[in-house]
């Protein structure tokens, strides 16, 4: 910047106004001389003359322009120097156009003309503020900036949308964030930086980021390197790296070594990102028992895996529904870690809507004021949970039964006592160690490239496939469903792979160590299960039915009752039927959870729910009775 010329200053004699010609009015030199002047008032005077000669010589617009020009320059001369943003920042940024503006340590201003002439400084910040990125959404498609600003002495930086740097009502807003701006400042800082932007669009970094975890265009968050993890505190904390890799895989290594619920528990953590790449669907892995086993401890180790296990990835249930879902979201395919199971029980007594909201992996579909659908969240991964009782109830759905694989650490043969030895020094180990066998295990599944590694996968594929078929051959005796199947071929793959690249156990996991774990076919057709109830009840109120009398001397059947019900009649025993008023039957089936129409049909197939000769549901009416009756067959 040229240095001001030092010329007298005649404010008293205008006869070299006079003499203007059109070159000599916008040199330099003019404006120096003008701007000199340190009376207002005769600067002031002084001015107008000049304009108006600058009219007589119609070069009027010219002059003014020149005229703001060297008022900035003047303006940002009488103030400390401009500091480089690289030397402000000690953050190394990146050279930018300010334009009109000047940012230094003062803070961010520039030189406005009033109409009459009159100069003056807006500021726009009392403190230094530049754009330091782009921030770039890859999934909402949207684009936001990264904003620095000294305060208290040190450097601060905060990212925000598009919109709240371009509205003044908005970016009032970042006064919570410790950026310093008003009501009044606010327009001029609007002003400033979308300035600097559209100077600066194509020298500022872009930063692609990310809301989630997980699975992006081949690469697995937040291990890319092309696509970051947005900046945010409780994410940042989640999924993290402490300690040594060597000292977690020795305890658990140790841990695991002849605990198959635990390995198997830890497995499904693993088994949490493989579930997108190999194409198989959400499951839940639930461990129960009673307090003091170890559950939570088993469940920080699943957690430690990845990150913290204090640090968000390890919660309680105590949530809504929506709550939990938008937790698996933002996961989308790290494992969703709950503790205290039984704080969600619905009013139907079953877990039945949490397991299949969790499983379908996605959430509900919703519109915004204007009636529009917002995008749906998604997730593809696993759930474990811990609980003092089952996550399965008898009147649990076939839906839900299949995506569940339950783990009893309270059994009769003391596996309670000694599910988790020396808990406590499990508990520092992870709490010390943890989120390096996560990396590792993902690192596995990579190419150079740092993308899923397609031949690896298609490995996987194919040993989940040969466990499948094995698993399936060994179920033949034992029949359970296919769902089960295939979630103990995915946990015995992921064992496997883990063993290989963190683990490193000698002794390997078998079919035979895993499918004791696995519904039986009974457990999860609801139909079967509901006749179980049914039996029960007939039981319990058998005194509310007419019996038949039996002479216990002969084994003669006659026709008279044997007893009178005690309360309602529910219908007639005899030593191989039930007769059952219909009404009775779908109450109790309603309060069990179930329903008459969904069984019906099986019941019929199987035996249990006689037809009539025309083939319906409904049987003849007991002789001395009326009403509507089914005859439910009592004997296998």
């Amino acid at each position: 910047m040229a240095k001001n010329v030092d010329i007298e200053v005649e404010s008293q004699d205008d006869d070299w106004i006079s003499h203007l010609t059109m070159l000599t009015i916008l040199e330099k030199t003019t404006f120096d001389r003008l701007l000199k002047i340190e009376d207002k008032t005769e600067q002031m005077t002084a001015l107008a003359k000049v304009k108006q000669r600058a009219r007589e010589l119609h070069c009027v617009r010219e002059f003014q322009k020149l005229l703001k020009h060297h008022q900035a320059e003047r303006a940002a001369e009488e103030k400390e120097g401009s500091v480089d943003w690289e030397t402000v920042s000690g953050a190394g940024g990146t050279a930018l156009d300010y334009g009109e503006w000047c940012v230094n340590e003062r803070g961010v201003y520039c030189t406005e003309i009033s109409r009459d002439g009159e100069v003056k400084t807006v500021t726009a910040s009392p403190v230094p503020v530049v754009i330091t990125k782009l921030i770039c959404d890859v999934e909402e498609q949207s684009e936001g900036v990264e904003l620095a600003f000294q305060i208290r002495g040190g450097w601060h930086t905060v990212t925000c949308s598009r919109s709240e740097i371009a509205d003044k009502s908005k970016i009032i807003r970042l006064a919570d964030a410790g950026l310093l701006v008003t009501s009044e400042s606010a327009k001029y800082l609007v002003r400033y930086l979308n300035d600097l932007l559209a100077r600066n669009m194509d020298v500022l970094p872009c930063e692609r980021v990310i809301h989630r975890f997980g699975w992006y265009e081949g690469q697995f968050i937040p291990y890319s390197e092309s696509v970051t993890l947005a900046k945010n505190p409780r994410l940042t904390v989640m999924v993290a790296q402490s300690g040594e890799f060597e000292e977690w895989r020795a305890h658990i290594g140790s841990l695991i070594q002849d605990n198959v619920p635990l390995r198997l528990f830890l497995a499904a953590s693993f088994a949490s990102v493989l579930i997108e790449p190999l194409e198989v669907q959400n499951f839940l892995v639930h461990l129960w028992g009673r307090t003091g086993v170890g559950k939570s401890v088993a469940l920080m180790v699943a957690a430690s895996v990845w990150g913290n296990p204090n640090g968000g990835l390890f919660g309680t249930m105590n949530g809504t529904l929506n709550f939990l879902q938008s937790q698996a979201a933002l996961l989308r395919n790290l494992p969703l870690c709950l503790d205290e199971l039984q704080t969600i029980k619905d009013n139907v007594g079953n877990y039945d809507k949490f397991i299949m909201q969790l499983g379908v992996g996605v959430g509900r579909g919703r519109a915004d004021r204007e009636g529009k659908a917002k995008k749906t969240v998604e997730w593809r991964n696993a759930a474990l949970c811990t609980g003092e009782e089952p996550l399965l109830k008898p009147n649990s759905g076939g839906g839900a039964v299949n995506r569940v694989l339950q783990i009893c650490v309270d059994n009769a043969d003391g596996m309670g006592e000694i599910f988790l030895p020396n808990a406590a020094e499990t508990v520092r180990i992870v709490n010390v160690h943890y989120g390096t066998a996560g990396k590792r295990f993902v690192a596995s599944l990579l190419n150079e490239d740092g993308e899923c590694n397609q031949e690896i996968v298609a490995a996987l594929k194919s040993r989940y496939n040969a466990l499948l078929t094995v698993l399936q051959e060994r179920c033949k005796e034992n029949p359970t469903s296919g769902k089960q199947v295939a979630i103990l071929a995915l946990l015995l793959t992921t064992d496997e792979w883990a063993n290989r690249t963190v683990y490193q156990i000698d002794k390997p996991l078998t079919a035979e160590d895993v499918l004791p774990f696995a519904a039986s076919a009974e457990d999860i057709s609801k139909s079967s299960r509901a006749r179980e109830y049914i039996l029960n009840q007939i039981a319990i109120h058998q005194n509310d039915f007419y019996g038949e009398y039996k002479n216990l001397n002969t084994g003669e059947v006659v026709e008279e009752w044997g007893h009178q019900p005690t309360g309602r009649i529910y219908g007639k025993l005899t030593e191989d039927y039930a007769y059952c008023n219909k009404q009775v039957l779908t109450e109790w089936l309603d309060n069990g959870g179930y329903s008459f129409d969904a069984v019906k049909k099986d019941w019929a197939d199987s035996g249990f729910l006689i037809r009539n000769a025309a083939g319906r549901f409904n049987c003849n009416c007991p002789k001395g009775m009326t009403g509507t009756f089914v005859k439910l067959h009592l004997q296998e």
